[in-house]
């Protein structure tokens, strides 16, 4: 009898025993799931920025709600972004491609430019000016897409679908003294010269000079003129501009310039 009342004992710890177990392991898969159904339900800001360029950027912490809201259909005009120089040099010129990861009917998807500086500075060998004003080392300046009416046009007539997920890739950064990174590679590109023309070295930034102006438009969209808000989306990233292609991205970068 004693042998059967502890075996009962023994079965029903077990049995006790495999429904905590139970009940942790529910708690916790539903915990999980509800963190990743959270995570589908706000946009992210993914920085695809290599360590080695001496730039950070962030979302300004009083748009990040606005930012995050899949239901705000105006998220995008009112982002802004924070863009710190975490280098040792001023930095003149920059542009930054802004993801949107929505592909339209052509395949392409379609990216927002964002950008400081004069135009003309971003072929990096063209050198600044005592009129441009740059970001100095360690300072931080606030920058914005602006109003973007042909992408909200688009999510209400519901030509694409909303963007979830906003990247950031850099594509020119010009130090302003003739150097600077074209993508992720340093400009002009350590070692001896690989090309000349008369003995001299022909930079990469001219030979996209040379590319016809067609060529360029088609990598880029129409070209716009200088204004203090971009308007238009380019449906693909381009690591060379022509001064018309390059705006300035906010009136408060305007305002430096």
């Amino acid at each position: 009898m004693n042998t059967s009342a502890n075996n009962s004992n023994a079965v029903a710890k077990t049995l006790a025993a495999a429904l905590a177990f139970s009940v942790a392991a529910v708690l916790v898969t539903a915990s999980r799931m509800t963190s990743s159904s959270a995570a589908l339900q706000e946009r992210t800001f993914e920085n695809q920025l290599p360590a080695h360029i001496p730039i950070k950027i962030k979302i300004k912490k009083e748009k990040e709600q606005s930012f995050k809201d899949l239901k705000n259909e105006k998220w995008l005009g009112e982002s802004e972004f924070e863009l710190t120089n975490t280098g040792d040099k001023p930095i003149y010129f920059l542009y930054l491609s802004m993801g949107t990861n929505v592909k339209v009917d052509n395949g392409l998807e379609m990216v927002y430019p964002l950008t400081y500086g004069r135009g003309e500075l971003g072929d990096i060998v063209t050198k600044a000016s005592s009129d441009d004003v740059p970001i100095k080392p360690g300072e931080t300046i606030c920058l914005k897409i602006g109003d973007v009416p042909y992408w909200e046009k688009g999510v209400r007539e519901k030509r694409w679908p909303e963007s979830s997920k906003f990247t950031v890739e850099i594509q020119v950064l010009s130090f302003g003294d003739g150097t600077g990174y074209f993508g992720t590679e340093l400009y002009p590109p350590p070692g001896p010269p690989k090309a000349a023309i008369n003995g001299e070295e022909l930079p990469q930034s001219q030979k996209a000079r040379a590319r016809p102006r067609d060529s360029l438009i088609g990598k880029l969209g129409t070209p716009q003129k200088a204004r203090p808000f971009f308007q238009q989306p380019t449906f693909m990233s381009a690591n060379f501009l022509s001064s018309e292609n390059v705006i300035i991205a906010s009136s408060s970068a305007a305002d430096r310039l």
